[in-house]
C-alpha cells in the first residue's frame, strides 16, 4: 500500500500519520469510502487490508462527512475495535486516547490533521471551500486546546487536494471569500479560481499557529489524478484517507 508520510507530525515512532493513495499493490482502486455507492464488499476488503498494515490494537474512525464546521471529541464515544464509522454529521474529530485513528476521506477538498505530542492530542477535519467558510481549521485547534493542546505545541499537516489552477469556482465562492483575496484568480474566461489551501493556512497562522509548524503536501488531485482521487476529474466513487493516530509504543 502507498502512501503520502507527514514528517513534521510523524517524526516519532508513536505518531501514525499520512494520506493514501489510489495505487495500491494488491487493488487496481484503493477507495477507502463505503457512502459513494461503489462495490461495498470491495471497499471493505481495502479497509481490512489498510487496517491489517498497522498494530492490531489501532481503532480506525471516519464520520458521515457534510462539509460543516462541526468538531466531534472522540473520547466520548466507545470505540470497540476496527474501522468505526460513527453515524454523526460532523467533519472533524479531536481524541486524546492512544490507539485511535482519525481518518478524513477526500477527493479533491482537503484534510487538515494536527497534534500536540506533549500533550498527546489528535485532531483532523475535512475542508471544501464550505468548511474553509466555515473556518473549520481554527474550530479544529479551538477544539484541540479545550483538551488542554498548547498554541505553540500544535503541529499541522495539509493533504492534498485541488489546486489553484484547477479549482474552477462561481461567483458565490468568490463572494464568500473576500477576505482573502490572494485566494480568488480570475480567468480570461470571466470565471474564477479559489486557492482553499492558502486560505487554510492562513486561517491556521491567523490562530497562532506558527507557518514553520505547517506541512503542506503540495499535490494536486486533478493534476496527480494518478496518485489521488479527484471528484472533478471523475473519480465520483474513490475517496482516499488522510489519517492520524498515537499508538502505544511496545
Amino acid at each position: 500500500m502507498k502512501k503520502w508520510q507527514y514528517y513534521i507530525l510523524s517524526n516519532s515512532s508513536k505518531v501514525l500519520s499520512a494520506s493514501t493513495t489510489k495505487e495500491s499493490t494488491r487493488y487496481n482502486s484503493f477507495s477507502l469510502a463505503i457512502h459513494t455507492g461503489d462495490n461495498i464488499e470491495k471497499i471493505l476488503e481495502n479497509r481490512d487490508y489498510f487496517k491489517n498494515s498497522f498494530n492490531k490494537s489501532l481503532k480506525f474512525v471516519t464520520l458521515k462527512q457534510v462539509h460543516s464546521d462541526k468538531i466531534i471529541n472522540i473520547d466520548k464515544y466507545e470505540i470497540i475495535n476496527g474501522w468505526v464509522e460513527l453515524p454523526i454529521e460532523a467533519d472533524g474529530m479531536v481524541t486524546t486516547k492512544r490507539n485511535i485513528v482519525l481518518n478524513i476521506l477526500t477527493a479533491d477538498c482537503l484534510a487538515i490533521i494536527a497534534i500536540d505530542k506533549r500533550k498527546n492530542i489528535i485532531g483532523a477535519a475535512h475542508a471544501g471551500w464550505r468548511g474553509t467558510k466555515l473556518e473549520i481549521s481554527k474550530k479544529l485547534i479551538v477544539n484541540m486546546q479545550k483538551l488542554g493542546a498548547k498554541i505553540e505545541d500544535i503541529k499541522c499537516a495539509i493533504s492534498p487536494g485541488i489546486c489553484l489552477n484547477c479549482y474552477e469556482v462561481g461567483q458565490e465562492v468568490v463572494d464568500e471569500f473576500k477576505d482573502y483575496p490572494k485566494s480568488i484568480k480570475k480567468k480570461s474566461n470571466g470565471k474564477y479560481l479559489f486557492d482553499n489551501r492558502l486560505v487554510n493556512i492562513e486561517q491556521l497562522i491567523s490562530i497562532g499557529i506558527n507557518k514553520e509548524n505547517i506541512e503542506i503536501a503540495n499535490f494536486c488531485t486533478y493534476c496527480d489524478n494518478d496518485k489521488f482521487f479527484s471528484y472533478r476529474k471523475g473519480d465520483i466513487k474513490g475517496r482516499f484517507v488522510t489519517y492520524i493516530g498515537m499508538q502505544d509504543v511496545i
